[in-house]
């Protein structure tokens, strides 16, 4: 099952370029290394990706700010601490969802271009 078109090539992209994807998505920008391997899916990872750090960040901007309200953090499970949660959550499903991507990608990467040509013999 093809799980991407690949960059209008017609043929997947070899061992190199999808390890090289697969770090990217995985240390980088989920997404953005699914992009690179020619898998339009990457922009919906990289989009719910951005969402839950979004997210995150803004119910940990409504901490900060509650606690330099306070003087004190907040006590409890407060909406911020859920809102945080929530997007950190988000992040890890599109953080895994690139992952199995790039190991799909990893899976039909055609052999390294040196090692695919037939040997030539030249002694005519």
């Amino acid at each position: 099952m093809k799980t991407c078109s690949v960059s209008g090539r017609g043929r997947p992209v070899d061992r190199a370029t999808a390890w090289a994807c697969l770090w990217t998505n995985v240390l980088t920008l989920p997404g953005l290394g699914s992009l690179a391997a020619g898998c339009a899916i990457g922009y919906a990872q990289a989009g719910t990706a951005l969402a839950g750090f979004g997210l995150t960040l803004y119910g940990l901007f409504r901490i900060v700010r509650a606690w330099l309200d306070l003087g004190e953090l907040p006590v409890g499970f407060t909406s911020a601490f859920w809102i945080s949660l929530a997007g950190v959550g988000v992040f890890a499903t599109a953080w895994l969802w690139a992952l199995f991507t790039s190991l799909a990608v990893l899976r039909d990467a055609r052999p390294h271009e040196g090692a695919s040509r037939p040997a030539t013999d030249d002694h005519g």
